[in-house]
């Protein structure tokens, strides 16, 4: 048997997915406006000393961050990194979730960028979670250890892959061949805490259906005490060896989804009413870490490539994969012509390397690709996509011709 689980560790995010909800800088803008609001929920809670300045938000992506930061007033900037350093805003180190397009020499550049950034500003980063993807690629995790990223937590979408170790809710050691290694726990769905019902879903859905039945709704802290309690009790019997239990959750059910203050309050009137037999507690991704590195100190160490972390989408669109490809292949080459002249052109290989990524992060298309296929929407989104290889090609072309 496991042991008695007593404590509830919420992850709070907005899932990541440029566009597939929404036009890319649509989405862009909104997950920007997410941090904005985000800073001024716990501010105030703070200056008026209201439960919300224990709200605790995780950035899932690195990217949007960025983007904050390149729009942001001074002000902004030093409200975020005191948020950060007083633990209500988590990092990760992830600059966006992958398939498995993604360059490792542009994304070790960014992330490089990344921590040079926070390590200056007094708050290094040591973590990195990813959403929906099936994993990360060899070199990705290089590129976190090689960056002091100690801790990875993964938040697998079953619906393209299984979990590595065919088991979730699962940590372990992932070694290089140097012997350097990165705890990551292998958890559940990233919509697991909206299924359980840490945000109430008045509707219905597929997930709610999947895990706790079809019994329809009833008082929302009644229906999460229920579910988190048969979910708590299936983990112990099954043997499962922690006295916690971890779970993501988004402000609403839906990628790209609003932060919601309205988690604390459940989070308190879900401790008052049954603390003494678990309780609940929001926690940025530093903190996570730092509660759970003793308790998996014995995690199995593992080495190999995880499994095939996003295969979707690269093979149904092989003309606009040609154009990228060469595009990295461009600037590949003008990196070599580049250390022959000791003259770089920064703009046009930062232009680069950043539609690059763009391009290969995970998402390729809108929601109702398939079931509507001539919607706008989707149209759009897919020119927009390929427009992100076209981008880099043409920096790399324009860098070239310098």
């Amino acid at each position: 048997m496991g042991k008695k689980i007593k404590t509830v560790y919420i992850v709070h995010h907005s899932h990541t997915d440029v566009g597939y909800t929404d036009l890319q800088e649509q989405v862009v803008y909104n997950q920007v406006n997410n941090i904005r609001n985000v800073i001024s929920i716990i501010k105030k809670g703070y200056e008026e000393n209201r439960p919300e300045k224990d709200f605790k938000w995780n950035c899932e992506t690195y990217y949007c961050v960025e983007q904050f930061l390149r729009s942001a007033s001074e002000k902004e900037k030093e409200d975020f990194f005191d948020l950060v350093k007083k633990g209500n805003i988590g990092i990760s180190a992830t600059w966006l979730n992958f398939n498995d397009l993604a360059d490792v020499g542009m994304l070790a550049q960014k992330t490089k960028e990344m921590q040079e950034l926070f390590t200056g500003n007094d708050c290094p980063v040591k973590t990195a979670m990813n959403a929906d993807i099936n994993g990360i690629s060899l070199g990705a995790r290089d590129v976190l250890i090689e960056n002091g990223i100690e801790f990875l937590f993964t938040n697998i979408h079953t619906h393209h892959g299984m979990y590595p170790l065919y088991q979730n809710q699962k940590p372990y050691f992932w070694e290089n061949e140097k012997g350097e290694r990165l705890l990551v726990w292998n958890g559940e769905h990233y919509n697991l805490g909206n299924a359980l019902g840490i945000v109430f879903n008045r509707n219905l859905n597929f997930m709610t259906e999947n895990y706790f039945g079809k019994g329809g709704a009833k008082a929302p802290l009644e229906t999460l005490h229920k579910n988190l309690g048969e979910s708590i009790e299936e983990y112990e019997k099954s043997g499962y060896p922690y006295d916690f239990y971890i779970t993501s959750v988004s402000g609403v059910f839906s990628d790209n989804a609003p932060a919601n203050p309205g988690i604390v309050a459940t989070v308190n009137a879900f401790n008052r009413e049954y603390g003494e037999e678990v309780t609940l507690r929001m926690v940025t991704l530093k903190e996570l870490y730092e509660e759970i590195k003793e308790k998996t100190a014995d995690a199995p160490a593992c080495r190999g490539a995880m499994n095939d972390w996003w295969g979707n989408g690269v093979g149904s669109t092989p003309y606009a994969v040609k154009h990228y490809k060469e595009a990295l292949r461009l600037s590949h080459i003008c990196d070599r012509l580049e250390e022959k002249t000791g003259v770089r052109n920064q703009p046009l290989a930062q232009d680069a390397c950043e539609n690059a990524l763009l391009y290969a992060e995970h998402t390729w298309g809108h929601s109702s690709t398939i079931t509507n296929p001539y919607d706008t929407l989707v149209t759009n989104l897919d020119i927009r996509k390929t427009g992100y290889a076209s981008k880099a090609h043409e920096a790399g072309a324009m860098r070239k011709s310098e």
